[in-house]
């Protein structure tokens, strides 16, 4: 038996004596002032958007390093010693730790309204960053593309340009950082789309472009510490690229890994990608939405069984520990961090509405508890549900969203970490 066969089965039986033995016990404040009239659109150099990975193991902070190290947070919230950056809907926002009932938009746009989603990108709000955002050297970074906001990147060259853009904390000061290329001979048409997306060492943009010959010209193209390369290019008769996190596709928490649509149309595999190269594992057959992935293993969770470590190159499966509820979903954030319900995650959707009365089960990495569910948790309408966006250094941070007519409301949860009696609590309204 080799030494990290060994050391993968160690770390399993440790787990599982853990989760087995808990089974038994029962930056300053945003303002929201004036910018200037026009963006920056000096184009820097791609060496000069250094990125990094996060310097804890959980939610990105405003320190970095050069090591690799795990992360929940999918690039949708950032800490800071003074308060929390939270990306929902597109839009980011801010709160002090002093008072985190109160969330505003990092906008610097005199008299927005914040309705970009609304709005349908018309009137595009300040703090609009897409699907997610990186929080270093005291900028914010995200891409952008020209369509996205017309007005406020009109001196922007050339034809629907996509960039990595970025901004001052507080949201002053929006500027052009690299303006992604295009391959060789490829011209961008009018009749074409794509995804914009970070994994947090690298920026990724995936685009497709209808040719005069009728057919699309299909590329990703990407930017990391050293500059910028071509990952994809092909040309094919009625298939687009597209690529997206894992965490953002279903949820899969730790490593960061990426689904490529065009490598795997059965939506079977998950890529690394390091030193710009591509490394698969295979998580085909698992149940991995709500998973936790770390390298070559992966925590999954079988309702109405119990909780697994699997080896994803082996298939050898290590049995952690029996279900909390008859009939639940689980969320594993880490190891040391799991939440098991009724109404948490998306794909709680499809049992919430058959359950009498929510349950929500909490485990530290110690023992299990029992979180009392908030009253208006317990009345959710049809589709709703509580969404765990980051775990933080002393918290776990959710959304809710509450649509009533056309009128769209989104919420911030918290449960705080390191207490005996956690609490499932609401914090405020985003915006």
């Amino acid at each position: 038996m080799n030494s990290n066969r060994v050391y993968y089965l160690l770390l399993c039986i440790l787990l599982s004596l853990v989760l087995l033995f808990g089974c038994q016990q029962k930056s300053e404040d945003v303002s929201a002032s004036d910018e200037a009239a026009a963006p920056s659109t000096d184009v820097t150099d791609a060496r000069s958007v250094v990125l990094g990975t996060l310097a804890t193991e959980r939610i990105q902070t405003s320190s970095w390093d050069s090591g690799r190290t795990e992360q929940s947070s999918g690039y949708f919230a950032a800490e800071t010693e003074a308060g929390f950056y939270f990306e929902y809907g597109g839009q980011l926002f801010y709160a002090d730790k002093a008072d985190l009932s109160n969330w505003v938009a990092v906008c610097a746009v005199p008299e927005c309204a914040h309705t970009c989603v609304t709005d349908m990108y018309m009137d595009v709000c300040g703090a609009y960053v897409g699907g997610s955002f990186l929080l270093k050297d005291e900028r914010i970074y995200y891409l952008a593309a020209k369509t996205y906001d017309p007005k406020y990147w009109s001196n922007v060259s050339g034809f629907n340009p996509r960039f990595i853009a970025s901004m001052a904390p507080d949201g002053t000061d929006r500027r052009v950082e690299h303006i992604f290329g295009l391959p060789e001979g490829v011209i961008r048409s009018g009749s074409g789309g794509g995804t914009l997306m970070t994994d947090g060492q690298n920026f990724l943009n995936s685009e497709f472009s209808l040719n005069k010959d009728g057919l699309y010209d299909s590329w990703i193209t990407v930017v990391d510490k050293d500059g910028e390369y071509i990952l994809f290019s092909e040309t094919l008769e009625d298939q687009a690229p597209y690529a997206m996190t894992w965490r953002h596709l279903e949820g899969i928490y730790g490593d960061t890994a990426l689904y490529f649509q065009m490598m795997d149309n059965e939506m079977g595999t998950a890529f690394y990608l390091r030193n710009r190269e591509l490394t698969s594992v295979d998580i085909s057959g698992l149940p991995y939405t709500g998973a936790y992935l770390s390298g070559n293993t992966m925590w999954v969770f079988r309702p109405g069984d119990g909780y697994y470590a699997v080896d994803l190159t082996t298939r050898e499966e290590v049995r952690l520990a029996d279900c909390q509820l008859e009939t639940s979903v689980s969320h594993i954030m880490q190891p040391n961090c799991i939440l098991e319900s009724t109404f948490v995650g998306w794909n709680a959707v499809d049992i919430s509405a058959d359950v009498e009365e929510h349950s929500l089960r909490f485990f530290d990495g110690e023992q299990w508890h029992d979180i009392a569910v908030p009253e208006e948790l317990q009345n959710l309408e049809e589709r709703e549900y509580l969404e765990p966006m980051a775990l933080a250094s002393d918290r776990i941070l959710f959304a809710l969203v509450k649509v009533t007519g056309e009128n769209r409301e989104q919420f911030v949860y918290q449960i705080v970490l390191g207490t005996d009696e956690p609490v499932l609590e609401l914090l405020g309204k985003l915006g």
